[in-house]
């Protein structure tokens, strides 16, 4: 039989979570580039205290992946917990992507 097990299609859909984290995460990178050159702040105050230095694509496009593949390497350890938390931060990371198309479509349109 071809299927996948109940673990192999919960790593499959952790993968993918932590895919689309990335992903998030990289267009949140630009997005944000192009809300401050536009004149907007950032809205994370841990970020920004490092938006204007050469830190922050450093911690946006390094240190995030990394963290995540952390995660990924370390996901039998952590158990099924981590499913939720990475849930949880796929949701946040969507809604702020729903913001910046409101944003603009709104504001900069």
């Amino acid at each position: 039989m071809g299927g996948l097990t109940k673990a192999g299609g919960r790593d499959r859909l952790l993968w993918l979570l932590l895919l689309g984290v990335g992903v998030f995460n990289v267009a949140d990178y630009f997005l944000t580039l192009y809300a401050l050159s536009r004149g907007m702040r950032e809205g994370n105050p841990v970020m920004d205290m490092i938006v204007d230095t050469v830190y922050f694509p450093k911690v946006k496009l390094v240190l995030v992946p990394l963290l995540l593949l952390l995660l990924w390497l370390n996901r039998q350890r952590v158990g099924k917990r981590l499913y939720v938390y990475v849930w949880i931060i796929f949701i946040a990371y969507f809604l702020l992507m729903v913001y910046y198309a409101w944003l603009f479509w709104e504001v900069f349109s």
